[in-house]
C-alpha cells in the first residue's frame, strides 16, 4: 500500500477533524486553487456569506489558515484542504451526501480550466481517453485509468490509483465526475462508487452512466 493511502486510511480512523486534517496535510498532493475557491462560492450561495467566515474561521483553528479573498485560481494548495472543506461542511453545517456530492458538481462544472479544456471534447469516447490526462489539470498526484467504455450501454468506468483522503472526498469526486458529463452535454449522469480504498478496496473506482 503506497504512503498515500495510509495516510488516508490513518486519518480517516482518527477522532477529531483536527487530527484527521493534521494527518492529511502530510500526503504530498495539490489541487489548484480555483476548486477551492469554487468549495468557498457554493457555500456562500447555500448557506450565506456569515458561513464563508464560519469556515475561515474553523480552518485558522485547524491550524490551516485560508481566506476566500487569499486564493488564487491557479496556485497549487495542498490536497487536504479539501477533505478539510468537506469535514467542516458537515461538521458546522450539517451537509449530508447530496450537498457534498453538488459542491463537487459546482467545483468542476464552474472550472475555468476545464471549461477551456473540454471545449473540444465534443463525445463520450473523446472524454473518455482525455479525462485521465486532464485530471492534473487541477490535481499534481495520483492517477486516473480509464477501465471500459460501453458506448451501447452507455457507462464508463473510471479507476482513481494512488490517490485518496477521506470518504466524504469520494462524495465530491463523485460529484465532480457527474460535472465533467454535464460539461460535454450528458445532463442525466449517474454515478456510482463501486471500489473503494476505505471499505477495503485496492483503489476507487466509479462507474459512470448516462442516458
Amino acid at each position: 500500500m503506497s504512503d498515500i493511502l495510509q495516510l488516508a486510511k490513518k486519518a480517516n480512523n482518527s477522532r477529531t477533524i483536527k487530527e484527521k486534517v493534521d494527518i492529511l496535510m502530510k500526503i504530498e498532493g495539490n489541487m489548484r486553487g480555483e476548486l477551492l475557491k469554487n468549495n468557498y462560492i457554493y457555500l456562500k450561495q447555500k448557506e450565506g456569506e456569515k458561513a464563508v467566515k464560519i469556515m475561515e474561521d474553523r480552518l485558522k483553528e485547524l491550524g490551516y489558515p485560508l481566506a476566500f479573498n487569499d486564493i488564487n485560481t491557479y496556485t497549487w494548495y495542498k490536497d487536504a484542504f479539501c477533505a478539510a472543506f468537506m469535514l467542516v461542511f458537515q461538521e458546522q453545517f450539517n451537509w449530508g451526501e447530496e450537498e457534498i456530492v453538488n459542491v463537487g458538481k459546482f467545483a468542476l462544472r464552474y472550472s475555468s480550466v476545464m471549461k477551456l479544456a473540454f471545449r473540444y471534447l465534443v463525445s463520450i469516447k473523446l472524454a473518455y481517453w482525455a479525462a485521465p490526462k486532464l485530471w492534473h489539470k487541477n490535481i499534481d498526484y495520483g492517477e486516473v485509468e480509464g477501465h471500459e467504455i460501453n458506448e451501447t450501454n452507455k457507462y464508463l468506468i473510471f479507476r482513481f490509483k494512488n490517490w485518496g483522503l477521506n470518504p466524504l472526498v469520494c462524495l465530491y469526486i463523485k460529484g465532480y465526475l457527474i460535472g465533467l458529463f454535464n460539461l460535454i452535454g450528458k445532463n442525466k449522469v449517474r454515478v456510482e462508487e463501486m471500489n473503494c480504498i476505505f471499505k477495503e478496496g485496492p483503489y476507487h473506482e466509479y462507474k459512470i452512466s448516462w442516458e
